[in-house]
C-alpha cells in the first residue's frame, strides 16, 4: 500500500510541477529586457501615428464627398445652319488659360454637318463661377483657304457640385447680320447625383 501511495504522490508532484513550473518562471510584464519593451513601445507609437494619418485622410475624403471642391466638366461643340463657311478649329479658354484647342478633321466636320456634336474637352474643374472664352475659326467653302475668326465670345457659367457638368457650344449664322457673320452660344446643364 505504501508503494502505491508513494507512486501516486510522485506522479502527482511530477504532473503538478510540469503544469505549474512554467507559470512560476514566466516573465511578468516589464520584467523583460529593456530593449524588447522599448522596441514594442516604438512600434506601437508608429502604428498610432499611421492611424492618425489615415483618420485625417478619411476625414478629407469624406469632406470632399459631402462638399466637393471639384466636379467633372465636358464641353461639346455643334453647329447649326452654316452655309458658305466650313469650321476649321475651335479654341476654348477657361479664365484666360487655354483649356482646349481642336483642329477639326473631315470626320468632325461631317458630324457637325449632320447635326451632331463633338466632344472637345473632358476633365475636372473647380466647382465655382467661371469665365469661358470661345473662338471658332472658319474657312470659306469656295476653296480659297482664307481663315476667318468669329472673335472671342465670353460666357459666364457656374459649375454645379453635381455628378457631371456639360457645356454645349453652338456655332450658327447670325440671322440679324450679313450671311458671313456668325454667333457662338453656349448652353450649360448638369446631371445631379
Amino acid at each position: 500500500m505504501t508503494l502505491k501511495r508513494t507512486t501516486v504522490l510522485a506522479l502527482t508532484f511530477l504532473i503538478t510541477g510540469t503544469l505549474f513550473l512554467p507559470v512560476l518562471w514566466a516573465e511578468t510584464p516589464g520584467s523583460g529586457p529593456p530593449s524588447t519593451v522599448r522596441q514594442l513601445e516604438d512600434e506601437l507609437t508608429g502604428i498610432e501615428r499611421e492611424l492618425t494619418g489615415l483618420e485625417r485622410e478619411i476625414d478629407e475624403l469624406l469632406e470632399d464627398l459631402i462638399d466637393p471642391k471639384t466636379t467633372s466638366l465636358s464641353i461639346f461643340f455643334s453647329s447649326q445652319n452654316i452655309r458658305g463657311q466650313v469650321p476649321v478649329s475651335i479654341q476654348v479658354r477657361l479664365e484666360d488659360k487655354l483649356l482646349a484647342s481642336k483642329d477639326l478633321d473631315e470626320t468632325d466636320r461631317l458630324v457637325l454637318i449632320r447635326g451632331g456634336a463633338i466632344e472637345i474637352y473632358s476633365g475636372i474643374a473647380e466647382a465655382v463661377s467661371h469665365n469661358l472664352a470661345v473662338e471658332c475659326f472658319l474657312t470659306s467653302g469656295d476653296g480659297s483657304g482664307e481663315v476667318t475668326s468669329t472673335g472671342q465670345t465670353v460666357f459666364k457659367f457656374d459649375t454645379r457640385r453635381s455628378a457631371a457638368n456639360f457645356l454645349e457650344i453652338t456655332l450658327s449664322q447670325d440671322p440679324e447680320k450679313k450671311p458671313a457673320s456668325f454667333k457662338v452660344s453656349a448652353r450649360h446643364w448638369s446631371r445631379e447625383p
